[in-house]
């Protein structure tokens, strides 16, 4: 076992630990404290915190983004009604398929998020929508979205 229990979350592709049992990227691990410090500088393990504080900051990235996006949306449309003189003539912005697939390691939250782009970009064709997307497991989300 790891210092006190301690749980790692997995980043190599697989694992074996000393049963032998496999485990795969995403998995949580309690390594034994003789490997904790050797696969923390192989980057084959990361404590959940490492995780949650990047996920907070890939999310803080996205939000700004988003804002970033919605106004400019807001700007053009504003130039739009000041050329064109009425809100008839503004054009709603196109609704643009998401620009790839997120990397299996991502957070669970790129992988909703993804799905739900995919749904409404394809007009329901493809993807989920966000309930049922959040509702489904990132295993589940992957090999949906395969």
């Amino acid at each position: 076992m790891g210092p006190d229990g301690v749980e790692y979350i997995l980043t190599a592709t697989s694992w074996r630990d000393v049963h032998g049992v496999r485990h795969r990227r995403g998995d949580v691990v309690t390594p034994p404290e003789s490997e904790v410090e050797r696969l923390l500088r192989a980057k084959a393990i990361t404590t959940p915190e490492a995780i949650a504080v990047a996920e907070a900051a890939a999310e803080a990235d996205r939000e700004a983004q988003e804002a970033a996006a919605a106004q400019a949306v807001a700007d053009r449309a504003d130039e739009q009604l000041t050329s064109e003189g009425d809100l008839n003539s503004a054009v709603p912005p196109e609704v643009t398929p998401p620009t790839g697939k997120p990397r299996k390691v991502a957070p669970v939250k790129e992988w909703e998020d993804y799905a739900v782009a995919l749904h409404e970009a394809s007009g329901g064709k493809e993807g989920f929508p966000r309930a049922d997307a959040e509702a489904m497991s990132k295993a589940d989300l992957i090999e949906a979205l395969q």
